[in-house]
């Protein structure tokens, strides 16, 4: 369905983020992009979804390289099966409780209190 091949993405100064990325996103499968801060998720997600403009690569929808494409119906079908969340900002309460050491986070306190 998706396929990336040796994507290469660039910031406006010059600093190359993603180097020879290959990716292939079976039909029908849910995939998950995970890492450490600072390791290109983002990028990357703003690559698939037509945010970045790439400096080298294909990015292969249903067969079709939608980087040479002219066709709107294959952009609006891509489009269209790209799904991009953003994660939850929200902060837990620096407790202390029988189990944990203060000032740390206790989570099951946490869980607790959004309960």
């Amino acid at each position: 369905m998706l396929e990336l091949k040796n994507i290469h993405w660039k910031t406006p100064d010059g600093e190359e983020i993603l180097k020879g990325v290959d990716l292939n996103v079976p039909e029908g499968r849910l995939t998950v992009i995970t890492g450490p801060n600072g390791g290109g998720k983002t990028s990357l997600a703003k690559v698939i979804a037509g945010l970045y403009e790439i400096s080298e690569g294909s990015i292969i929808y249903n067969g079709e390289d939608i980087m040479l494409s002219s066709s709107p119906s294959v952009s609006r079908a891509y489009r269209s099966a790209i799904f991009w969340s953003f994660p939850a900002k929200k902060s837990f309460l620096r407790t202390s409780c029988a189990a944990c050491f203060p000032p740390l986070v206790c989570v099951r306190r946490n869980i607790l209190i959004v309960k």
